[in-house]
Protein backbone atom coordinates (compact mmCIF):
# COMPACT_ATOMS: atom_id res chain seq x y z
CA UNK A 1 0.00 0.00 0.00
CA UNK A 2 1.43 3.49 -0.77
CA UNK A 3 1.89 6.65 1.62
CA UNK A 4 0.58 9.42 1.74
CA UNK A 5 2.88 11.89 -0.38
CA UNK A 6 4.79 9.23 -1.80
CA UNK A 7 6.18 9.65 -5.57
CA UNK A 8 6.22 7.15 -8.06
CA UNK A 9 7.57 7.22 -11.91
CA UNK A 10 6.77 4.98 -14.72
CA UNK A 11 9.54 3.17 -16.33
CA UNK A 12 8.37 3.44 -20.07
CA UNK A 13 7.24 6.81 -19.89
CA UNK A 14 8.89 9.08 -17.10
CA UNK A 15 5.28 9.66 -15.37
CA UNK A 16 5.37 10.80 -11.80
CA UNK A 17 2.50 11.03 -8.95
CA UNK A 18 2.21 12.18 -6.34
CA UNK A 19 -0.26 9.94 -3.62
CA UNK A 20 -2.51 12.34 -2.22
CA UNK A 21 -4.98 10.28 -0.32
CA UNK A 22 -3.54 7.29 1.46
CA UNK A 23 -4.80 3.83 -0.11
CA UNK A 24 -4.27 5.58 -3.92
CA UNK A 25 -2.87 3.18 -6.12
CA UNK A 26 -0.57 4.48 -9.38
CA UNK A 27 -1.75 1.38 -10.86
CA UNK A 28 -5.07 3.43 -10.99
CA UNK A 29 -3.68 6.48 -12.82
CA UNK A 30 -4.07 6.53 -16.69
CA UNK A 31 -0.68 5.66 -17.93
CA UNK A 32 0.31 6.10 -21.61
CA UNK A 33 2.49 3.45 -21.99
CA UNK A 34 2.79 -0.26 -21.68
CA UNK A 35 -0.21 -1.73 -20.65
CA UNK A 36 1.98 -3.48 -17.86
CA UNK A 37 3.76 -0.78 -16.72
CA UNK A 38 4.97 -1.16 -13.35
CA UNK A 39 4.93 1.88 -11.27
CA UNK A 40 8.96 2.28 -9.32
CA UNK A 41 8.21 4.32 -5.63
CA UNK A 42 11.23 6.75 -5.51
CA UNK A 43 13.57 7.63 -2.49
CA UNK A 44 14.40 10.34 -0.80
CA UNK A 45 17.83 10.82 -1.79
CA UNK A 46 20.51 12.75 0.28
CA UNK A 47 23.73 11.25 -0.74
CA UNK A 48 25.68 13.29 -3.97
CA UNK A 49 28.36 11.24 -3.87
CA UNK A 50 29.26 10.56 -6.92
CA UNK A 51 27.63 13.20 -8.56
CA UNK A 52 28.86 16.81 -10.42
CA UNK A 53 25.30 18.50 -9.72
CA UNK A 54 24.58 19.17 -6.43
CA UNK A 55 20.86 18.37 -5.55
CA UNK A 56 20.22 18.61 -1.68
CA UNK A 57 17.88 21.44 -0.61
CA UNK A 58 19.60 24.31 1.44
CA UNK A 59 17.14 26.44 3.50
CA UNK A 60 18.11 30.05 4.09
CA UNK A 61 16.09 32.69 6.30
CA UNK A 62 14.62 35.66 3.67
CA UNK A 63 12.60 38.27 4.11
CA UNK A 64 9.35 37.32 5.90
CA UNK A 65 9.85 32.96 4.94
CA UNK A 66 12.53 31.33 3.34
CA UNK A 67 14.50 30.57 0.51
CA UNK A 68 14.83 27.33 -0.77
CA UNK A 69 18.19 26.59 -3.10
CA UNK A 70 19.22 23.88 -4.96
CA UNK A 71 22.30 22.33 -3.79
CA UNK A 72 25.40 23.80 -1.93
CA UNK A 73 26.48 24.64 -4.95
CA UNK A 74 23.60 26.18 -7.72
CA UNK A 75 21.88 23.32 -9.86
CA UNK A 76 22.26 23.77 -13.80
CA UNK A 77 19.11 24.91 -15.21
CA UNK A 78 18.62 23.85 -18.92
CA UNK A 79 16.13 22.32 -20.67
CA UNK A 80 17.45 19.06 -20.95
CA UNK A 81 18.31 18.97 -17.23
CA UNK A 82 16.97 20.95 -14.35
CA UNK A 83 14.91 20.66 -11.58
CA UNK A 84 11.46 20.73 -11.95
CA UNK A 85 9.62 22.04 -8.38
CA UNK A 86 10.46 22.81 -5.25
CA UNK A 87 8.31 21.39 -2.26
CA UNK A 88 8.06 22.48 1.42
CA UNK A 89 6.15 20.90 4.56
CA UNK A 90 5.95 22.08 8.09
CA UNK A 91 3.17 20.67 9.59
CA UNK A 92 -0.15 21.34 8.97
CA UNK A 93 1.02 23.15 5.65
CA UNK A 94 2.55 21.84 2.30
CA UNK A 95 3.29 23.99 -0.88
CA UNK A 96 4.68 23.37 -3.90
CA UNK A 97 6.44 26.03 -6.80
CA UNK A 98 6.88 24.77 -10.27
CA UNK A 99 10.35 26.34 -11.77
CA UNK A 100 11.36 27.58 -14.84
CA UNK A 101 13.87 25.40 -16.49
CA UNK A 102 16.01 28.49 -17.53
CA UNK A 103 15.55 30.51 -14.49
CA UNK A 104 17.46 30.23 -11.12
CA UNK A 105 17.68 27.07 -9.18
CA UNK A 106 15.54 27.81 -6.18
CA UNK A 107 11.82 29.15 -4.71
CA UNK A 108 11.10 31.37 -1.67
CA UNK A 109 8.37 30.52 0.71
CA UNK A 110 7.04 33.92 2.11
CA UNK A 111 4.38 32.22 4.63
CA UNK A 112 6.35 29.80 6.44
CA UNK A 113 9.80 30.04 9.43
CA UNK A 114 13.19 28.11 8.59
CA UNK A 115 12.35 25.68 11.70
CA UNK A 116 11.51 22.25 11.31
CA UNK A 117 11.11 22.54 7.82
CA UNK A 118 11.07 19.61 5.09
CA UNK A 119 11.88 20.59 1.70
CA UNK A 120 12.10 18.07 -1.40
CA UNK A 121 13.04 18.60 -4.80
CA UNK A 122 12.31 16.61 -8.27
CA UNK A 123 15.34 16.92 -10.93
CA UNK A 124 13.80 15.60 -13.77
CA UNK A 125 17.46 13.58 -14.52
CA UNK A 126 18.37 12.54 -10.86
CA UNK A 127 14.54 12.47 -9.42
CA UNK A 128 13.94 13.19 -5.91
CA UNK A 129 16.14 14.70 -3.31
CA UNK A 130 15.13 16.04 0.37
CA UNK A 131 17.32 17.97 3.34
CA UNK A 132 16.09 15.48 6.15
CA UNK A 133 18.12 12.27 6.60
Amino acid sequence: MSRLLELYKCPSTGDVVKVSHSGDSPEATICTGEATCEWQRLPEKTDEKGLTEKHVPVIEKADQGIRVKIGSTPHPMQPEHHIEWVEVRKSPYLSIQKLDPTGPPEATFPWIDDTNVKARIYCNVHDLWTNRR
